[in-house]
This record gives C-alpha cells, sequence and structure tokens, in this order.
C-alpha cells in the first residue's frame, strides 16, 4: 500500500491555501507611507490652491496668531494675513502643517490649554 507518512495532495493543497490566505500579499507599489496616507493623491497631487485656507502659527516672542491664506504664488509660496492685520509669505509645507481647517490630520495637539 501506500508509504503512512505521505501527505494527501487535497491535504497539502488546502494547507498551502490557508498559509496563503494568512500571508499579506506583497504588492511592490504599495508602501507604508500611502497607506498611512490620510488622501488617495496627498503625495503625488498638490492641493490647486489653498487660498482662503485657515492657519494658525505661534511667533517666537509675540503670541499666537490666527491668519487667512490671501493669495497663493507661483514658487509655491502663500501671502497670508493675520490677525493683527500685518502680511507674510510663508511656505506651502508650513501652510499645510499650520492650517486650522484639518486638525484632525495633525498629529501634534496643541500643548497647554489657551487663556
Amino acid at each position: 500500500g501506500p508509504a503512512p507518512n505521505t501527505p494527501q495532495p487535497s491535504a497539502l493543497r488546502s494547507q498551502l491555501e490557508a498559509a496563503l490566505a494568512m500571508a499579506p500579499p506583497m504588492t511592490p507599489t504599495a508602501s507604508p507611507l500611502a497607506a498611512a496616507a490620510h488622501t488617495p493623491d496627498a503625495d503625488s497631487v498638490p492641493p490647486p490652491t489653498l487660498v482662503g485656507v485657515p492657519v494658525r502659527k505661534k511667533f517666537h516672542g509675540y503670541g499666537v496668531l490666527d491668519g487667512l491664506v490671501q493669495r497663493q504664488q507661483t514658487d509655491g509660496r502663500c501671502e497670508v494675513r493675520w490677525s493683527d492685520g500685518s502680511e507674510t509669505a510663508i511656505s506651502l509645507a508650513d501652510v499645510l502643517r499650520i492650517r486650522t481647517d484639518e486638525t484632525s490630520s495633525v498629529g501634534t495637539p496643541l500643548s497647554g490649554k489657551r487663556k
């Protein structure tokens, strides 16, 4: 008769299928960074415009000011008008980092309570 230690083909196949089902699919294109992004196109396509986006920035020795993006320059910087009336140009990355209309996507909570 057949050798006792030879596994049945069907048993072997189901074992293989179970192992394959357990293993995560190997997709070289998907990076953990892309999976962690809140929006699928956040890493490739910049927003068309940030005009009107509310921002909040702490100025050293001055305090925290709220601002609103007035216009976006061709070099990527954004002109912001602050609550004290001043206007400054800050980088696109800064706007994205300090914008207040999407606080859920910011990983750093405000430290300390606001008076």
